[in-house]
């Protein structure tokens, strides 16, 4: 026999509307602060004056610096080599493989090279349609 037989059920209605009723009010009693919070605050927005007013400017492309697409970084040049190997048929391009010391990776990207970043973009850009190829970046790679 379990436990829950020998109560009686009066006392087991009568716990079960006691927590329905305690927490169906403290809940709303939360609602109701949290909205009479909210509705008494106001904010005033302050005046800005014109000189004050941020100019955007379309920024400007140094004209020292050379953009590469990376389409891959790998620990190994075995795994980089296959990878190469792979975009060159698929993409029709020519890439390379070289080992990067700074982050001490096998990368491989793209042989051509952009003096413009807009260029390297839209080839960015289209390279993010292949599955494969969906997070290329584009890289600073040397000055002029």
């Amino acid at each position: 026999m379990t436990i829950l037989t020998k109560i009686n059920p009066k006392i087991i209605w009568f716990l079960a509307a006691a927590v329905v009723f305690l927490f169906g009010c403290a809940s709303s009693e939360k609602i109701s602060e949290d909205e009479n919070k909210t509705s008494d605050e106001t904010y005033i927005f302050d005046e800005v004056p014109d000189s004050e007013v941020l100019k955007f400017e379309t920024p400007v492309e140094s004209e020292d610096i050379i953009y590469e697409v990376q389409i891959g970084a790998f620990s190994t040049k075995e795994k980089a080599e296959v990878f190469g190997d792979r975009s060159r048929n698929t993409l029709n391009k020519e890439v390379y493989v070289s080992f990067d010391s700074r982050v001490n990776l096998y990368i491989v990207r793209l042989s051509q090279e952009f003096i413009s970043r807009t260029d390297a973009e839209k080839i960015r850009n289209e390279l993010w349609t292949h599955e494969d190829y969906d997070d290329a970046w584009i890289v600073n790679v040397k000055s002029k």
